[in-house]
């Protein structure tokens, strides 16, 4: 009788041994060639890892070469093609920058329009040209000057969303050259401007402190004046109009010497540190 397993056996039998053979010859290759393990290593990590490096090289090109194209120091130069686009991204770059600049600047234009518009003042549209460094002087310097009609004591404004109801106080003209002159803003300690406050009446003189507030001195204890008030230009100290807006009361103290005054201080209504066109009220004379 004839076992069909017998042949099938000697078959198995013969590739077993080859089996065996490849098997002893792969790991005589691995222990001696180029991915022998290194002392510390578990056997089989290395070889996982350079398989693991492998597909993970595959996977991230395309995403290095995306990269390359912004930052071409760290993947190399780049073909040509690559070059041309990394420089187009670098004009549109500064061509967006530079849209968003007259983006700004038409804003606040419109703004100085609309303030000219809505007074009665003849007020002359200035572009802020320089800024003081020196800490303790608060002023920047602006492209008109008397062949422009400017002179010392000239207020200056700042227009916003809604100028109907008047512009926001920056300062005064302090100085003045043929074509430039210094604006004194309402920070700086030289700075007083007659002010009241807008809800109960109550009259006192607007200083600069710097560091960006005011204090509004000479209102006398018990006076009617709160957190939150609104501080106007009084129009009694003959420079500025009356009614311009000059900024809110934030905090509100008894003299720190015991006197018959209070501490009010004032924060401007005008952002300083970001204006770049004011307008310069003149005194030749006012717009019917």
């Amino acid at each position: 009788m004839k076992y069909p397993f017998r042949n099938n056996q000697g078959i198995w039998g013969k590739w077993s041994k080859i089996i065996l053979v490849a098997v002893v010859a792969l790991l005589v290759f691995l222990a001696t060639g180029p991915f022998r393990e290194k002392p510390g290593i578990i056997p089989g990590i290395s070889i996982l890892t350079e398989v693991n490096g492998f597909f993970e090289s595959i996977l991230s090109y395309p995403a290095q070469w995306f990269s390359s194209l912004v930052h071409p120091s760290i993947y190399g130069k780049g073909t040509p093609e690559v070059l041309t686009l990394r420089h187009r991204i670098i004009a549109l770059e500064k061509e967006l920058a530079h849209y968003r600049e007259v983006e700004i600047e038409n804003i606040e234009l419109r703004h100085m329009l609309n303030l000219k518009r809505h007074t009665r003042l003849n007020i002359l549209i200035a572009k802020v040209i320089a800024e003081d460094g020196i800490p303790w002087i608060k002023s920047m310097i602006l492209n008109k000057g008397s062949s422009d009609g400017v002179t010392e004591m000239d207020p200056v404004l700042v227009g916003r969303d809604n100028s109907e109801d008047g512009g926001l106080v920056a300062g005064e003209v302090v100085n003045v050259t043929l074509h430039t002159s210094r604006l004194l803003l309402i920070t700086d300690y030289d700075c007083r401007i007659a002010a009241i406050d807008q809800r109960s009446r109550v009259r006192g003189i607007l200083v600069g402190q710097g560091h960006g507030i005011c204090s509004l001195k000479f209102v006398q204890n018990g006076k009617d004046i709160k957190v939150g008030d609104v501080i106007v230009t009084s129009g009694l100290d003959g420079v500025f109009p009356k009614g311009f807006l000059l900024g809110k009361v934030v905090s509100i103290s008894p003299s720190a010497t015991h006197g018959l005054f209070q501490r009010v201080i004032v924060k401007p209504f005008v952002e300083l540190n970001y204006i770049n066109w004011v307008g310069v009220v003149l005194k030749t004379k006012s717009i019917d």
